[in-house]
């Protein structure tokens, strides 16, 4: 997400523009206060109070301002014709009366869930909640999700691959405060063009601008669902119909090496969702809102209590052209990206992988060939059940788990059983306990 230079799309460039201006400015002998970002100036010049925004026109050059410096006597402006590398800026005095708001002034409490945007360009998700060591992917054993494991990558998915179409959904952002002058810097800030004049689009809701911008920020964006919960029957239900598995991922692990593994991944989020009886939608155009992150990061996080069951935590990773798949929700061709909507990991971050009661079924079984020992019967689709089974003996055979529903206590309570695979052949193998 960018929270600064309004004129450049792409953070890491952003920042590196940032710190070339901040060495620009030092080397013509001003001393930069570093270690904040300012998002606007309320000063007195000739009496008169004037403000001066960033990502709005400067007052005295009519110029988009795009950085904010200070040093210990003067604010410096530099627009958009400021060149790191030379160009002008100006100044004015601390002599004169001043007012100073920071980028990290963003926060918004929900039902005592905080919504943050910090100095740092980082979302932060405030909550209730013990932070868990260890998380669960629940997997379909499908030739998608097998492929996922072999490769060590979790899927981020668009806001069209859920199953709730409420979930991170426009409709829960409330444009009515949107003006004018501030409809027509949206679409010239994003270089596109109006197709919907403001007065149409009003009377429509604001449904026009509304969804250009959510596509503009789904497209760099991908959500990965995990749940706290290992023996949930719900969710061994509607995710894994029982004949699937589920991974249990070291969080902090997976966490520390997103940037190792992908380069891509420009920053993320993690954080637990946060149910609700009712959904409530947030004011988009508020002044509090210096950027719209805020209002992006609650619809990403908002969700009614009908899910509490998942037990929900997201992983939310930002990256750039990760596309939109059109082609789920209407006849549409889909949007390529130029980057896989795909989080790779170690294998030494997985803890465990759980596999369903009925991972070994008569669709998957040639023959019952002894105690405990099946002959596999293979799958057109690749990668095939018996490459997946021989994955998981070469790789995990040690942190193999079955999920059960019996235990000796008859109490028919589901629990996970250790178990691990022996190899007779290529194609038959005999489940250890």
């Amino acid at each position: 997400m960018k929270f600064f230079v309004p004129p450049i799309e792409d953070v890491d460039e952003a920042l590196k523009v940032y710190d070339a201006s901040i060495n620009y400015l030092e080397s013509k002998g001003e001393s930069i206060t570093r270690n904040y970002r300012i998002y606007s100036v309320e000063i007195s010049i000739d009496n008169a109070v004037k403000t001066f925004v960033v990502g709005e026109k400067d007052l005295l050059i009519d110029e988009l301002l795009v950085f904010i410096f200070e040093n210990i006597n003067d604010f410096i402006f530099c627009t958009t014709n400021f060149e790191h590398g030379g160009g002008n800026f100006h100044k004015l005095s601390k002599e004169n009366p001043y007012k100073v708001e920071y980028f990290n002034k963003m926060e918004y409490v929900y039902k005592d869930w905080a919504y943050i945007l910090n100095n740092f360009n980082n979302h932060i998700v405030k909550h209730p909640k013990n932070h868990p060591e260890t998380v669960y992917k629940y997997y379909s054993n499908s030739y998608l999700n097998r492929e996922a494991i072999i490769n060590n990558y979790l899927f981020c998915s668009h806001p069209y691959h859920l199953n709730d179409p409420m979930d991170f959904s426009s409709l829960l952002w409330d444009f009515s405060g949107m003006t004018d002058s501030r409809y027509s810097e949206f679409f010239e800030f994003y270089n596109l063009p109006m197709a919907v004049l403001f007065n149409d689009d009003k009377a429509d809701k604001f449904k026009y601008i509304k969804t250009k911008f959510w596509e503009i920020h789904t497209e760099r964006s991908g959500i990965i669902s995990l749940s706290d919960s290992d023996l949930n029957t719900l969710m061994w239900a509607h995710y894994s119909s029982e004949n699937g598995f589920s991974v249990e991922f070291k969080i902090e692990k997976l966490i520390h090496e997103i940037r190792h593994y992908n380069r891509n991944v420009k920053n993320y989020v993690f954080m637990p969702v946060q149910y609700v009886d009712n959904i409530e939608m947030i004011d988009f155009c508020s002044k509090d809102f210096k950027s719209p992150d805020i209002p992006y990061l609650y619809a990403l996080n908002i969700k009614k209590n009908d899910w509490i069951y998942e037990n929900e935590w997201r992983l939310v990773c930002y990256s750039d052209n990760l596309g939109i798949p059109f082609s789920l929700i209407k006849p549409e061709p889909d949007k390529q990206g130029k980057i896989e909507r795909k989080i790779f990991y170690g294998k030494d971050t997985v803890n465990s992988i759980v596999l369903g009661q009925r991972f070994i079924c008569g669709k998957n079984t040639e023959e019952i060939v002894g105690n405990n020992t099946y002959l596999i019967k293979d799958t057109e689709e690749k990668p095939t059940h018996i490459e997946f089974i021989n994955y998981l003996f070469e790789n995990y055979n040690d942190r193999l788990f079955i999920c059960d529903n019996f235990d000796p206590n008859e109490s028919f309570k589901r629990k996970k059983v250790k178990i691990s695979f022996e190899k007779i052949d290529d194609k038959t193998f005999k489940i250890n306990r």
